[in-house]
């Protein structure tokens, strides 16, 4: 996948490729296995406008020239969600306290079929995480020096741990070390590098 690009985009600017997005979703769904009807797209239509609008959305595109042909979404868990509610087993407080910084959600991941099997889901995944860790580090050095850098100034690091859910991926405390895997710019396409082997999409 030597031509493939990625990009982040937030909740305004997702809006403005959700036709793409959603042709991805219903063709990702339209497997048998997930039995989805038109009722459940609609419901998809009106969770991804809600989500969109969340504190930390991030979009993560990846693109074959101006198609795209996967994407991974998600947020910043806020204080008071409830996003730990029943999680068994129980945990401490510690772990279920959410500060709006401290944890990021993939809530959607869908990758076209003919580009499965090559480690794309994956790639999608440790960018939007990544960029997730280095904009709250960012953020904890601009509350000491009282300048608040853009969100898009920020060179990925490694991805974190996941946790599988119901239609969602959790991604807890992911490194802070920095490296030029990616680059994330809001808005506009980097070339992402290639993946050694073979892992799932």
């Amino acid at each position: 996948m030597a031509d493939l690009t990625l990009n982040h985009l937030d909740g305004a600017e997702a809006s403005n490729v959700f036709e793409q997005v959603f042709r991805i979703y219903a063709l990702v769904y339209a497997d048998p296995l997930y039995s989805q009807t038109d009722a459940d797209r609609a419901e998809f239509v009106t969770r991804a406008a809600r989500h969109f609008k969340q504190p930390g959305f991030d979009l993560t595109c990846a693109w074959m020239g101006d198609q795209m042909i996967g994407f991974a979404y998600g947020f910043a868990i806020q204080p008071g969600s409830g996003w730990w509610d029943g999680i068994e087993p129980s945990q401490t407080e510690a772990f279920l306290r959410e500060t709006g910084g401290r944890t990021f959600a993939v809530i959607e991941l869908a990758v076209v079929p003919e580009f499965r099997g090559q480690g794309l889901g994956k790639r999608l995944i440790g960018a939007s995480v990544s960029c997730f860790a280095v904009a709250g580090r960012n953020a904890r050095r601009s509350r000491r020096t009282q300048k608040l850098p853009r969100f898009s100034e920020c060179t990925n690091g490694g991805a974190g741990a996941k946790r599988a859910g119901s239609q969602a991926r959790l991604a807890r405390r992911a490194p802070t070390s920095t490296c030029t895997r990616y680059r994330c710019a809001r808005g506009r396409r980097r070339s992402a590098p290639g993946v050694p082997g073979r892992q799932a999409g």
